[in-house]
């Protein structure tokens, strides 16, 4: 969402636009975002601040399956829950305040299909199709708004797994490398 309006209000500023796992707004066409997964995610039962470590870790592990499906090792999840439970550097009810804050963001952001097609910067979009908070279809049809640009899915979730990094750093080197070196500097260098 936030790289869509820096491109829409800054086009200047927006050399080459790489777009991942998002939409194009509120739901006000065919496609529908899974709001409701997402909401279900973001009041899922906070463990609270008397919470021990291993609860925290347990409802981290719970987002992480429930936005990653069933497409992660059981044993990254639990990597990833432990290391994120122990970067916490804010209190852990302002850390999970944030996610509120970061919907309803999302919700009160204005449908953008009008203003993304003007866009004419080199645009990827990438999406997983078990996403479930946002399902691959958004990311089509996000596609499908902006001139020119080239859409890309693979098989995971909202949650970003290794096997989805991969991917993603792939087709996004790609990306750069077609890129004429005065839109991206990058370009301009030896395969």
């Amino acid at each position: 969402m936030v790289a869509q309006i820096v491109a829409i209000n800054e086009p200047s500023r927006v050399s080459s636009l790489t777009l991942i796992s998002t939409c194009r707004g509120p739901d006000t066409g065919q496609f529908k975002t899974s709001w409701g997964s997402a909401l279900r995610l973001a009041t899922m039962p906070d463990p609270g601040a008397s919470a021990t470590h291993e609860d925290r870790v347990r409802w981290v592990e719970q987002i992480m399956n429930a936005t990653g499906g069933d497409l992660a090792p059981a044993e990254w999840i639990r990597e990833q829950a432990e290391e994120r439970v122990r970067r916490m550097v804010a209190p852990w009810e302002v850390r999970h305040a944030g996610h509120g804050r970061h919907l309803r963001a999302i919700f009160s952001a204005p449908a953008r299909d009008d203003d993304l097609a003007k866009l004419s910067m080199p645009t990827l979009v990438i999406h997983g199709t078990g996403d479930i908070v946002i399902p691959a279809e958004n990311g089509h049809y996000l596609a499908s708004l902006i001139p020119g640009a080239v859409y890309c899915a693979s098989t995971f979730g909202h949650k970003l797994i290794p096997d989805a990094c991969e991917f993603i750093v792939a087709r996004f080197h790609e990306h750069i490398l077609k890129q004429p070196a005065d839109v991206c500097p990058a370009s301009n260098k030896k395969k």
